[in-house]
């Protein structure tokens, strides 16, 4: 089997584009030069290297192979013709294959072409967020759960989500490229051979196998990421992953990056740490899509605004029906994670109560038996030190006594009972 030219056979190729193509439109294609060489710039790839031409009027990519996978003109077609059914045209790049197109070293050699997008990569973008704006990446990482959502609902799983394959536009959309370990129903139902492509280590699972549910790890990893950062970023390493390596996925919660999710707090963070952390586990296969695995959730209201996904209201990060009363040493429960009602402060006022839990008045209250016998006796006093000075000055007092008593009694009654 012949090998695949190299990266810098193609450049030099196509330093000549007249003699490396037979197709007029590519003959006259302008690429995008090396700002030192003045040769065409290459990006590239484990299987392949993209160079960027404008072509007639269209900004292109160029894609050839540099060593043989499973790229080929019946999944190329394959996997366009999805991209047109489940209207992903939005938030991939379109792909055509071209046989023959090249010609390097004496021989031809197929080419993907594809729609250039003018975007940063993603750990490009969060970089940039780090240093200034920390605060949306947490609206990064609810636009990444919501393609993500798009993705897997659209029965295609990409095969290698990682921070080189997703491209951040100007607006902020987020696009998906390399497709050549991607899977749709089609490559199980037809001649397909499986891709050898794994995905990059520092994303995938230690278990990991292809097919319909193996975006939901990495999509989780970058997901977990996104959201630390935005409440750690200075844990931003731009170590060739979003936040986690290899050494991490392999060995969870006992690496210093676990360390360092453990000393955040917040709820939803905390969930999505657990469900990796779970996910890590050598022995776990996924078996649907993201949501499915990060549900139930639960997030406080203080956080709602920022974890709801406005462009589809459907798919929040929390779920109100589970936010319930407990008994009176927890306040609410989400997802496992318990939050204790806080002691009473016996200077703070309370405030209007409930009917359901109001607090009888003083006026409500029953009159305790320990309140009229105290009531009785100050009374009782008082009409006598009353009848001892009457009678003193005047002599016998008769009814004053039995009435100042009665007073006394009555005045001193609600007294009593508020104190008893």
């Amino acid at each position: 089997m012949t090998d695949f030219p190299d990266s810098s056979a193609y450049v030099d190729a196509l330093c000549d584009p007249q003699k490396a193509f037979s197709d007029p439109l590519l003959q006259r294609a302008d690429f995008t030069l090396h700002p030192r060489w003045g040769t065409p710039l290459p990006v590239s790839g484990n299987a392949a290297v993209v160079f960027r031409a404008k072509v007639g009027d269209c900004d292109q990519a160029l894609r050839f192979f540099i060593q043989k996978n499973v790229s080929e003109k019946p999944r190329y077609t394959a996997l366009d013709r999805h991209f047109v059914a489940h209207r992903m045209q939005d938030w991939v790049s379109r792909t055509a294959w071209v046989d023959n197109a090249v010609a390097v070293k004496g021989r031809r050699w197929p080419m993907v072409l594809m729609d250039w997008i003018e975007g940063a990569r993603l750990d490009q973008h969060v970089g940039a967020l780090t240093s200034r704006d920390s605060t949306a990446l947490q609206s990064l990482a609810a636009g990444w759960r919501a393609r993500v959502h798009q993705v897997q609902t659209s029965d295609f799983a990409h095969g290698d989500l990682q921070h080189g394959n997703v491209l951040v536009e100007p607006s902020g959309s987020l696009r998906l490229v390399d497709f050549d370990g991607s899977w749709i129903a089609a490559f199980d139902a037809g001649d397909f051979r499986r891709p050898k492509e794994t995905g990059h280590p520092n994303y995938q699972h230690v278990g990991r196998t292809w097919g319909r549910w193996m975006d939901t790890f990495p999509s989780l990893v970058i997901y977990t990421g996104l959201l630390a950062l935005s409440q750690r970023p200075d844990a931003w390493r731009n170590n060739e992953g979003i936040l986690f390596t290899r050494k991490d996925l392999e060995n969870p919660g006992d690496t210093p990056t676990w360390d360092l999710l453990d000393e955040i707090r917040e709820p939803a963070i905390e969930h999505a740490v657990r469900r990796l952390r779970t996910a890590c586990h050598p022995e776990w296969k996924p078996d649907g899509d993201l949501e499915a695995f990060l549900r139930p959730e639960r997030v406080t209201a203080t956080t709602r605004h920022i974890f709801t996904l406005s462009a589809n209201p459907d798919l929040r990060f929390y779920d109100d029906e589970a936010v319930r009363p407990t008994d009176a040493a927890e306040e609410k429960t989400f997802a496992g994670v318990r939050e204790k009602k806080p002691a009473a402060d016996p200077e703070q006022k309370a405030g209007p109560a409930t009917p359901a839990t109001a607090t009888p008045s003083t006026l409500d209250k029953p009159v305790s038996a320990a309140a009229v016998a105290l009531a009785g006796v100050v009374a009782l006093a008082f009409a006598l030190l009353l009848e001892v000075i009457v009678a003193a000055n005047r002599g016998p007092t008769g009814p004053v006594g039995v009435i100042t008593a009665i007073v006394v009694f009555a005045c001193a009654l609600p007294v009593l009972r508020r104190k008893l």
